[in-house]
């Protein structure tokens, strides 16, 4: 089981806000991009970049399979981004992952949890969230 926390991002705390996934591929191992736009209920928007896609996957909310996750360590039921401490995915990659002076690169698996997807990636190195333009 992964242990859930809250992903401190400026979404965060959205009610199940609208999440569109785009993943890029490259002819180079774990050298693959994605951006995640997230649209909440009052016109904001966000977008998540990470690069070093290493996993990822993106299910319709409404038919999701169950996942491995245990509970949240948040109470909060309106959290809606989290990061997964100690998962299945980090634990697989681990001991592959090096930079050029041969030390471990960290990883990071993250969860979104849309109105209509649900997206989960696994990353190195941390994304970047920045604040788009409202929806007029």
């Amino acid at each position: 089981m992964s242990k859930l926390v809250r992903w401190d991002v400026p979404f965060a705390s959205a009610f199940y806000p609208s999440v569109l996934a785009v993943f890029e591929t490259s002819t180079r191992l774990s050298e693959g991009k994605m951006q995640i736009t997230i649209s909440m209920s009052d016109g904001a928007r966000y977008q998540v970049e990470c690069s070093s896609v290493l996993a990822f996957t993106c299910f319709d909310e409404g038919c999701a399979p169950k996942r491995w996750f245990s509970n949240a360590e948040t109470e909060q039921v309106e959290t809606c981004a989290y990061h997964c401490l100690e998962s299945p995915w980090i634990k697989a990659y681990e001991g592959c992952q090096f930079d050029a002076t041969a030390q471990q690169i960290p990883l990071n698996h993250y969860l979104i949890y849309g109105g209509d997807n649900i997206v989960e990636f696994l990353c190195r190195y941390e994304p970047t969230v920045s604040k788009l333009a409202n929806w007029t």
